[in-house]
């Protein structure tokens, strides 16, 4: 019986309405498997919603867990799905119900590990998260969040959460996670567990002794273990719901993307570990957050959707006190993140997303090995934006190396092998105390403590144009690739790192080679200055590069530094 009419209508072998069904093949009807197939089931619950309750179509699944069917699809019980085909190809002819056979051609889905196994989609009993009832607040979390790219905000992500579905919170697996609900043996009813001291405290606790012989058994199990498979199976307690009845856990597990997207508070033992609190506050939100563009809808959701919900404004407000009116403030917005870069996947040699199982990779052993570590990572940062995919290759990791990794150690070689033929040390000719202050860092102002020794530092006002011009490309530099850094565009500080090295080495060190190779005399003052000018110059160009390639090129920044201020040449 119907809802709107109170008309009687079967139940089954109708056929209804599906906006998916097209007339440009067959006959314009399919056939309708609510169990295996989401838009089916979509139909099914728009059917059901006609009915009263309980009186609608129910969700026959005639396929059990190992893919056979069961007894409900009578003389085809115990046969494997695909192996069935034939039999039931072969009753309908003989009945004379076979309209038309033939194959085609369509997608399938297969094994993501295994790409010979098909899968079959198969309903199942899951525990949800209302994940909905948010939706508008993580829309509105979203806002405030900086992706790079800005299109990921209102596109990839921003239709993901428009579209926003319950979470399927719970897997049927043995590691994990364990899903905290007790469920009443009688009643059915449910109790969802803070935390293991809650446990402890009901009533009739039992089944501890689980745990403590396997602790006492192997003493090195660590305690975290307590809380999982199969020793908090074990534990039941007195059921509230029916007296003399037992609470026992669930099976299930949680989604590992849960555990991902707790980190933020989960790391610090928030809330129940001590000192906790300041260390999540401390530390909450993040800055920033980086992973590739297939996260959108794994890590960077599951960490917006739980701080959503875990500290909406109106239920967990630990943004502070007010210290006029002494009100607790919720925490602001963005959270848990504050920039989010989203990067493109890496490629193997065939344009094909790098996978253990195709085999379509190189070990970055063999890159570290033949060019270092650092070759790859410049090649990472400077030859694309993040958010592009790359397309691994060899060669054009080689080939990114001369334009700024070997210009520049040669740039350094060039400078030490001229500065020890002339005897210029600046270590030897800046100020002890001076050098300290500074923290060691050969800063200007530490530089500029040389100005009266027999080598003297001088003033930008009094060195020749070439280096007030190469110190005033330093300076330009200093400023872009910090202005770059602070909003997250790698891409460009390491732009402005390449034309400042090609400056210095392709214009000033050439254009001042006179001065460095000079073998004036003592009574050629001027020109004696000069050269120190040159290499006073130099060396303050190489000492702040050093310091700026260092996020991007560590190992070769640290080569540089221990060469040109530390000077142990074993680096």
């Amino acid at each position: 019986m119907t809802n709107s009419t109170r008309t009687q209508e079967p139940i089954a072998w109708r056929i209804v309405a599906a906006d998916f069904v097209t007339t440009d093949t067959g006959t314009g009807i399919v056939h309708q498997a609510p169990a295996f197939g989401e838009v089916d089931f979509d139909v099914l619950k728009a059917e059901q919603e006609r009915f009263v309750e309980g009186e609608g179509p129910e969700l026959i699944c005639s396929v059990a867990p190992d893919g056979t069917f069961t007894e409900e699809a009578g003389p085809y019980s115990g046969a494997w799905v695909k192996d069935a085909d034939k039999e039931i190809v072969k009753d309908l002819k003989a009945k004379s119900l076979m309209f038309h056979q033939e194959q085609y051609l369509h997608d399938y889905p297969f094994c993501w590990r295994s790409e010979n196994d098909p899968l079959i989609q198969y309903p199942r009993k899951s525990w949800f998260v209302k994940t909905t009832q948010f939706k508008e607040a993580m829309l509105a979390n979203n806002q405030g969040i900086d992706w790079y790219p800005g299109h990921i905000k209102e596109g990839r992500f921003g239709n993901f959460l428009e579209s926003n579905v319950d979470w399927a919170l719970s897997r049927e697996r043995y590691w994990g996670t364990p899903l905290p609900i007790w469920v009443c043996e009688e009643t059915g009813q449910c109790e969802a567990i803070g935390s293991y001291q809650e446990l402890m405290q009901k009533p009739g606790v039992q089944g501890t002794e689980v745990w403590e012989e396997a602790k006492k058994e192997k003493p090195d199990l660590p305690d975290d273990m307590m809380v999982h498979k199969p020793y908090i199976d074990a534990i039941s307690y007195d059921s509230p719901f029916a007296p003399g009845k037992r609470m026992y856990r669930v099976p299930e597990v949680i989604d590992c993307w849960y555990d991902s997207g707790a980190m933020p508070f989960a790391q610090w033992g928030f809330p129940y570990q001590c000192g906790s609190m300041t260390q999540f506050r401390k530390h909450f939100p993040a800055d920033f957050i980086s992973e590739g563009l297939d996260q959108t809808r794994g890590w960077f959701y599951s960490l917006l959707a739980i701080s959503t919900m875990v500290f909406d404004s109106s239920t967990a407000p630990f943004g502070g006190v007010d210290e006029e009116t002494g009100k607790v403030l919720p925490i602001a917005l963005p959270h848990p993140f504050k920039h989010c870069i989203v990067l493109g996947l890496m490629l193997g040699e065939d344009g094909q997303k790098m996978s253990k199982s195709k085999r379509n990779y190189r070990e970055p052993q063999e890159i570290f090995d033949k060019y270092g570590a650092d070759a790859l990572r410049w090649y990472f940062y400077a030859n694309q934006m993040p958010w592009t995919a790359i397309r691994y290759s060899e060669s054009a990791i080689k080939d990114s190396m001369p334009e700024f990794i070997l210009r520049l150690q040669n740039v350094v070689s060039f400078y030490e092998v001229y500065s020890k033929i002339d005897g210029f040390e600046p270590l030897e000719l800046v100020r002890a105390d001076v050098f300290e202050a500074d923290g060691g860092q050969m800063s200007p102002f530490c530089l500029a403590s040389a100005k009266n020794s027999d080598k003297p530092y001088r003033d930008i006002k009094l060195r020749p144009q070439l280096d007030a011009w190469i110190l005033g490309e330093l300076n330009k530099t200093i400023k872009n690739v910090t202005e770059a850094m602070d909003r997250y565009d790698h891409f460009s500080a390491c732009g402005e790192l390449n034309a400042f090295v090609d400056a210095l080495s392709n214009w000033y060190v050439r254009r001042n080679r006179d001065r460095f190779w000079s073998s004036a005399t003592e009574e050629d003052a001027k020109v004696i200055q000069s050269k120190y000018d040159a290499y006073w110059t130099l060396y303050e160009c190489l000492i702040v590069v050093t310091k700026l390639i260092a996020p991007f090129t560590p190992f070769l920044a640290e080569n540089f530094w221990q060469r040109l201020v530390v000077k142990d040449s074993t680096i």
